[in-house]
């Protein structure tokens, strides 16, 4: 990675750790999910764009874990999934995917987005050992 990129990834972490910072209140909770899905977006979008999965996976999935929004950040990968711009997501991650479908929308979205991922760089024995206990 070029000194240009390190700096740019640098800056996103800063521009995160900012907003979480500068979050509404949860007395304000309509607020702040809105505040988080909008962060969510510029994270997930800056990630898939510049192949920077391994922050998106990283830092930011536990930044959003750390601070109990990670639903939101879960949302946001979806249609990036669904609309081929994402098709892998780390195990890790797709833990919490797979068990966040199956309590909200079900676990046909995890399906779904299955049909759309890359399951040759995954680890399939785990994707199943999720789906059956799902």
């Amino acid at each position: 990675k070029s000194e240009d990129e390190e700096w740019i990834a640098k800056l996103l972490i800063r521009y995160i750790n900012i907003a979480v910072d500068n979050a509404p209140e949860m007395d304000e909770f309509e607020l702040a999910q809105s505040h988080f899905q909008m962060l969510a977006g510029v994270c997930v979008e800056f990630c898939v764009v510049t192949k920077r999965l391994d922050l998106l996976f990283g830092p930011i999935f536990r930044r959003f874990h750390s601070v109990g929004f990670l639903s939101v950040y879960l949302d946001v990968l979806e249609p990036y999934i669904l609309n081929d711009k994402l098709d892998y997501v780390a195990p890790e991650v797709m833990a919490h995917f797979v068990e966040h479908c199956r309590a909200t929308n079900g676990i046909a979205t995890v399906e779904r987005c299955l049909l759309h991922m890359d399951v040759s760089i995954m680890d399939f024995d785990s994707i199943l050992t999720l789906l059956r206990a799902n």
